[in-house]
């Protein structure tokens, strides 16, 4: 199968390859379809803007459930816990010999375990190059619900027990920063009975964040995600673009994509370009590629033929 690649260029800013597989089917012929395969990969942000926040946390469970009505964002928790990780492989929480002794069987290596809210506390300095740069916090994986602040200022909260947690905090001045989060993985909906997102015999039901811990810095004006709709019959290809614009005042940008064959024995096939007005928050933009006929590939998806017998 022949495929080509987008190539989308926020000038000034960012340069992304972004797209994926994408399977139309032509509106003429139900058997033939046009497939376009646009690879992505992100180049906005570079290393230096990446802060890795693995390592010891401060921390202390909360029982009685009392920490934001107590304030505990307001102060500096007392005990400490190493991330990533779950209180269970630090060794906290309640043994399970007095709690559930049923988990011994399932989890002969686990010895604590624990329902309910805890806290997680760091202090995070911010580089001088990071001055006017929003600043996210990415959580890979988290069980269920957590809660952020950033210097006592809630940051809202996340609930996904399958997608990393994500907090996007905004422009943070250089110097230092305390971050505390609130994390409770009690049962918010039923998912059923032996469910692997939420069972002792799977990923367990522990709490705590494990893989990656970190904070980015992106530009003010970023490309948040690029859809692409071919058109089998007439070679047009529509791009949705959503551009976020974080600054307080509307910015002109120029957006341009680029079509490319894959394998590249054709070299680029077509480009365009348009002046884009972004007032702050998001904005859809559409930008339109006719790729010429020769970088065209349609082919027959007609189901297998089938003896009578």
């Amino acid at each position: 199968m022949k495929t080509n690649i987008f190539k989308l260029s926020l000038l000034g800013l960012l340069s992304v390859t972004c797209g994926l597989t994408l399977t139309t089917q032509a509106q003429n012929d139900p058997t033939n379809v046009a497939a376009t395969k646009v690879l992505a990969k992100a180049t906005g942000i570079q290393a230096r803007n990446v802060i890795s926040l693995a390592g010891k946390w401060r921390f202390e469970m909360d029982r009685k459930d009392v920490g934001k009505s107590d304030g505990w964002f307001k102060r500096e928790l007392a005990s400490t816990i190493q991330l990533p990780g779950s209180m269970a492989e630090n060794q906290i929480g309640n043994p399970i010999t007095e709690t559930r002794p049923e988990q011994l069987v399932w989890h002969p290596r686990f010895k604590f375990d624990y329902r309910g809210a805890a806290w997680y506390q760091t202090t995070v300095t911010i580089p001088e190059d990071w001055q006017g740069k929003i600043t996210e916090l990415f959580l890979e994986r988290v069980c269920w619900q957590s809660d952020l602040w950033v210097d006592e200022v809630a940051m809202g909260s996340c609930n996904s027990l399958t997608a990393p947690h994500k907090y996007e905090i905004g422009v943070l001045k250089p110097g230092a920063h305390r971050i505390t989060l609130r994390l409770d993985n009690r049962e918010i909906f039923y998912l059923g009975p032996n469910t692997h997102s939420y069972h002792e015999q799977s990923c367990t039901i522990f709490n705590g964040i494990i893989g990656r811990i970190e904070l980015n810095a992106r530009p003010a004006v970023i490309v948040r995600s690029c859809q692409v709709y071919p058109e089998a019959t007439t070679g047009k290809c529509e791009l949705r673009v959503t551009i976020a614009n974080r600054t307080a005042a509307t910015v002109s940008r120029k957006l341009s994509a680029e079509v490319y064959s894959w394998p590249a024995s054709l070299g680029r096939l077509a480009k365009n370009a348009r002046k884009v007005s972004l007032p702050p928050g998001d904005t859809e933009v559409k930008l339109s590629v006719e790729v010429p006929k020769k970088g065209r590939i349609a082919r027959s998806m007609a189901p297998p033929h089938r003896s009578a017998g």
